[in-house]
Parts: structure tokens; C-alpha cells; sequence
């Protein structure tokens, strides 16, 4: 079942952290753009929480979005506005993916269970 558009209303940002450096040579942490796209987002409710919980930790909710391959649980998901460098600014919200799901095996659909950052 393909997934209608009205379902994606939260323009998002899926980033991957990188590891680079300050000029004393100390590692810092940075985060680039995986891609962007739109999601539907959805908390869990209790029974799908105690069940996520289970099998991926503090999960807190759903994230649907089109398929996209190399997402992570070392990704982070925010909803809302970025500035220039990626980071949230105003009301974005931060989520930690926990797990990324490839629906079906279709390569057509995914969905992130994410934990929110406040």
C-alpha cells in the first residue's frame, strides 16, 4: 500500500553525525544532511510503547516517511526548521532514530522509531 502525501505533513531532516576537528586537533562532533523529506509523525500509544520499549529501548514515537536506504540508529531526526548549519532552531523538535524499518521489504516506505530529545 503506497503512502498518500497528506499522511507526510512535517517537513524533516534525517542527519548523520560526523566526527571532525577544532583547531587544537580535539574531535568534535557535527552533524551533515542524510536528506530531507516529508513524515507523518505519530506517538506511540501505551500498548505500542510497552512493545517498542521491548525490542528498541525508550522509544517515544513513530516517524513515516518515504524510503530512503542508509538511515541508522546513529541518525537523528528533526521536524521544524534548521539554520544554515543544520541545527534546530525555534520550535524544531530533535529525535533520536533507534531504528529505521524497511515496510514490507518494498523499498518504498519506512518508519523511525525515534525518541524525543527535550
Amino acid at each position: 500500500m503506497a503512502i498518500r502525501s497528506g499522511e507526510l505533513r512535517h517537513a524533516g531532516l534525517v542527519q548523520q553525525s560526523t566526527e571532525t576537528q577544532n583547531a587544537s586537533g580535539e574531535p568534535i562532533a557535527a552533524w551533515t544532511t542524510h536528506h530531507r523529506g516529508q513524515f507523518g509523525l505519530d506517538p506511540l500509544s501505551g500498548r505500542e510503547m510497552e512493545t517498542s520499549r521491548q525490542t528498541y529501548g525508550q522509544v517515544s514515537h513513530r516517524a513515516t516517511g518515504r524510503w530512503r536506504s542508509g538511515v541508522t540508529p546513529k541518525m537523528r531526526l528533526i521536524i521544524g526548521s534548521v539554520d544554515s548549519n543544520g541545527d534546530p532552531v525555534g520550535n524544531a523538535r530533535t529525535f533520536q532514530v533507534e531504528a529505521a524499518l524497511n515496510v514490507e521489504e518494498r523499498g518504498r516506505e519506512m518508519h523511525l522509531f525515534v525518541t524525543e530529545h527535550v
